[in-house]
């Protein structure tokens, strides 16, 4: 059986997984038969690695932990250590950072313990992973230095150069972008002199990933390039292939889809005559994005569905490669006009991962399934859709996708009016982010905490603290990661947050700090967005003609950029303060402003002024957060806007996300599904009811009137500006909806 354990090891070399899982499993069974307990732990721990790499993450976590009590049990403390250090990778390939570090530590002690210095070098590239898994750099640059100190010891050149490689991620991480290029070139000459091709391959990588963070995609190419050429020389035909997939994926990354054709081309070609699958499978699903990129719809669906068959020939290896290709299928599709089509291809393909119990395929499947259903306007079928991915999620260990699947959730919760079911879902998707360990995730998932308390406010249950505690938090993770485009949209919301507290001088600063980096950022529209949110300050503190200049200023920056829908609404907000300002309206009742963004319609620019019954081609709306009077509000529907939905935003991934049963209970609502839904021309606007007045006396527009608080709200979110591509915030479009019955809070 020794022999049954040695296949299994060099199964797993040559990445046969199949062959490796069978032959550990042969191994385990015999040894087990034996009572050999020494050899039992060994089988389990090489189980538990091929496992991972088969992306079987729990009955990886199983086996090494079976391993490690064997190992404890026979007091053989070098075997103990490499199955903690196993337990670590399995906990790392789950996605939960936390425990891998913490497990990754004993592993360290234990090592060092034990004098292995190779093992100690192990244990702190693993540590260095979790650490860049939470974007904890710092603690990353150091583990990742310490074991490149070591290897370099030890005179490993190959381990050295790979521990170069997470040092300049790390440096990248941290914004020492100069450093990171170095160490990454550095890494690259250490491949070279090792003659370890998978070690400059890898080099590559960390070299064009600085490259691209310094905003140099030319300096990148030309990098690949350059290692391109040095294959090509050797005759390493599979290194070049790889190398020329990678430099068309970096040409579509920047844009330029008909630079990346020839690549992608000549890849596919030498994969073929290799006879290597994987590699021709990723080629043609690179060159589906590229086609689709190019508009080329009907090649990008033939390419991609020839990608899928090869991807679904490799199993679970082939999973994520088949679910990128499947995004393209479903993209081509939705471009092609042929929307029922893409939908029937994800139900086919829902039913085969089903079948298979392929939970990761069913997951990514169900949430590319909702897509389409909210591009057809069935939000009640897309949620029902969406409310399976968390529980697959989970049962795959995918707390990337279990967040994505929350947040999703949080958003359609919105557009349904259903607030409370938001912030329930908003909170699951923070949980998983703060496991997860993801910065960026958490603070985007805090921004969705922040609107859904907003939201709840006209139920009487929404916490102005926890939404300005929630955007605070967004706000300081922003500043920590240096996004500064980030920062400005999040600074947006909480300066919205500190109006509705009434706070006032709180939300001026605020605003103006977002004023300041939309400026840096040359983001007209951002920009004249801030300036309504400073104006609105004022505005609270009862000082009127500063509040006009500022919103004159908005209204100035929204006509420079063209932007009619929002000088429209800028014109309405000043017409507004005459009311507040003459004491027709209570200025305690404004709690803020949303600012709704889209697609640029073909007549934008047109001025609206008068209003006109017509379809409302503008890029921007502005709308004013006041309360209304106690279990009573009148409402002027002016059915003067445009919504509609897209599968998804260009550039947009699918999500990852269901149950065996209810998949089969889920396939029967889809073949019962009503035709797509005509799209909706309307426009909402919300006028407070006002209350006679006891006396004839006019109110002093100086000073705050006392009133109940009971407010209602009339936006769909605290308002941040969407963003486009490259950042900035997007064109925007007049998009409200009206105060339906909430169901669910």
């Amino acid at each position: 059986m020794a022999k049954a354990l040695a296949d299994a090891e060099d199964f797993l070399k040559k990445e046969e997984l199949p062959e490796a899982l069978r032959a550990a499993r042969e191994a385990l069974a015999a040894f087990r038969a034996q009572k050999a307990k020494p050899s039992e732990a060994s089988a389990l721990e090489l189980l538990a690695k091929v496992q991972i790499e088969s992306s079987n993450h729990l009955d990886a976590l199983q086996a090494a932990n079976q391993a490690l009590k064997i190992f404890k049990e026979l007091k053989d403390g070098k075997g103990e250590a490499a199955a903690t250090h196993t337990v670590a990778l399995a906990h790392l390939a789950k996605q939960s950072p936390e425990d891998g570090a913490w497990k990754a530590a004993e592993a360290l002690k234990m090592f060092r313990k034990l004098g292995d210095k190779s093992g100690e070098g192990l244990a702190l590239e693993t540590t260095a992973k979790c650490c860049a898994m939470q974007q904890d750099y710092a603690k990353g640059l150091q583990a990742a230095k310490d074991a490149a100190a070591l290897y370099a010891g030890l005179k490993d050149g190959a381990r050295e150069g790979a521990s170069l490689c997470l040092v300049s991620e790390m440096q990248v991480g941290l914004d020492s972008l100069d450093e990171g290029l170095q160490t990454a070139k550095d890494a690259l000459a250490k491949g070279q002199d090792a003659g370890n091709k998978e070690l400059q391959l890898s080099a590559v990588d960390a070299v064009v990933a600085a490259c691209l963070k310094r905003r140099e995609p030319e300096e990148a190419a030309n990098a690949v390039q350059l290692a391109l050429d040095r294959f090509r020389r050797s005759d390493d035909q599979k290194s070049e292939a790889e190398l020329l997939c990678k430099l068309a994926q970096l040409h579509l990354l920047s844009k330029e889809p008909d630079q990346g054709a020839g690549p992608v081309r000549d890849a596919l070609a030498v994969f073929r005559s290799l006879g290597d699958k994987k590699g021709e499978a990723k080629a043609l699903a690179t060159q589906g994005q590229i086609l689709l990129e190019e508009q080329d719809a009907a090649d990008a669906l033939r390419v991609a569905e020839s990608a899928c068959e090869l991807f679904k020939d490799l199993g679970k290896k082939g999973v994520d490669g088949y679910l990128a290709a499947f995004e393209t299928v479903v993209n081509a599709n939705l471009m092609l006009g042929s929307v029922e089509e893409a939908f029937s291809v994800a139900v086919e393909t829902l039913k085969s991962f089903n079948a298979k119990r392929e939970r990761k395929g069913e997951a990514a499947v169900l949430m590319a399934i909702a897509d389409i259903q909210m591009s057809r306007n069935d939000l009640d079928g897309a949620l029902q859709t969406l409310e399976q991915a968390p529980a697959l999620f989970v049962t795959v260990g995918d707390k990337r996708g279990e967040a994505a699947a929350w947040s999703k959730l949080a958003q359609l919760r919105f557009v349904k009016n259903e607030p409370g079911l938001a912030l329930r879902a908003a909170e699951e998707a923070l949980s998983a982010q703060r496991k997860l360990g993801d910065k960026a995730g958490k603070a985007a998932a805090s921004q969705l905490v922040a609107e859904a308390h907003f939201l709840l406010v006209k139920f009487g249950q929404g916490n102005a603290r926890e939404a300005t505690r929630a955007a605070k938090d967004a706000v300081s993770i922003y500043q920590d990661l240096g996004d500064r485009a980030a920062e400005a949209g999040a600074l947006y919301v909480l300066a919205n947050a500190q109006l509705m507290s009434h706070a006032n001088t709180d939300a001026q600063t605020t605003a103006r700090k977002a004023e300041l980096i939309y400026q840096e950022l040359g983001d007209g529209r951002g920009q004249a967005g801030a300036l309504l949110l400073v104006s609105g300050g004022y505005l609270g503190e009862g000082e009127f003609t500063e509040a006009k200049d500022a919103a004159k200023e908005a209204r100035d920056l929204f006509r420079q950029i063209g932007d009619a829908g929002g000088e429209d609404s800028v014109e309405d907000f000043l017409d507004t303060l005459k009311q507040y300002e003459s004491g027709q309206l209570n200025r305690s009742d404004f709690m803020g402003f949303y600012m709704k963004t889209g697609e640029l319609g073909e007549e934008a620019g047109v001025r609206r002024r008068p209003k006109e019954k017509a379809v409302d081609t503008a890029l921007s709306t502005i709308e004013m957060i006041t309360p209304g009077e106690k279990n009573q509000k009148s409402t002027m529907v002016l059915f003067d806007g445009f919504e509609s939905r897209q599968a998804r935003a260009p550039g947009q991934r699918a999500g990852r996300s269901g149950s065996a049963a209810a998949a089969g209970a889920f396939e029967e609502g889809l073949a019962k599904l009503p035709p797509p839904k005509d799209q909706v021309l309307y426009s909402v606007r919300w006028v407070q009811a006002r209350a006679k007045a006891e006396s004839d006396t006019k109110a002093d527009p100086k000073l705050p009137q006392k009133i109940e608080d009971r407010r209602i709200n009339i936006s769909k979110d605290l308002g941040q500006p969407a963003k486009s591509f490259g950042g900035r915030c997007g064109p925007t479009t007049r998009t409200f909806y009206a105060m339906g019955e909430q169901k669910g809070v």
